[in-house]
């Protein structure tokens, strides 16, 4: 007994250990090569250009299933114009984890809140790779569909969206 306990406690250590790794290595990244950046004026948010920029960045960290979740941010955040999006830098309608690393700085409204809208792209970055990891495209919907939203219609509006932005 004290052997499975044991051998469960060290996976659990290692699981964390592995998640604070990867909140080091891409903060590093980050304040490397991102943060540095200018961050763009509120204004600009509804331009092709951030939206680019958003989509750019979800490539660049390279998030699985890049375009399904560049679609979960044009629904979560209203094609970025909610006020979670405006007030908590939230374009995925995150709440605060409990069980994972963060880069949340707060709550607001029941939702997270990121200094900036990068962060909130890091911390989705964290989500995926504590539960949703290794799934096929559509896998990776049908969870998604089950678990990250109350809309019982999610999964679809998803899927549609993501057919205006790409065609793989």
């Amino acid at each position: 007994m004290k052997n499975k306990n044991l051998g469960k406690r060290l996976f659990q250590w290692s699981l964390l250990a592995l998640a604070l790794l990867l909140c080091i290595m891409i903060s590093h990244v980050v304040k490397t090569e991102y943060l540095d950046r200018p961050t763009p004026p509120t204004k600009i948010k509804d331009t092709l250009e951030f939206k680019d920029s958003v989509l750019n960045f979800i490539f660049e960290l390279r998030l699985d299933h890049p375009y399904i979740v560049y679609s979960q941010a044009i629904i979560e955040s209203g094609n970025f114009t909610s006020n979670i999006w405006r007030e908590n830098n939230n374009m995925f309608g995150m709440k605060m984890p409990e069980r994972r690393p963060t880069l949340a700085i707060g709550i607001s409204k029941g939702h997270a809140v990121y200094k900036n809208w990068k962060e909130c792209i890091i911390d989705y970055a964290l989500f995926q790779s504590s539960y949703l990891r290794e799934l096929t495209e559509e896998e990776y919907f049908m969870k998604i569909g089950n678990s990250y939203a109350e809309d019982g219609s999610y999964e679809k509006k998803v899927r549609k969206e993501r057919l205006q932005h790409s065609i793989h």
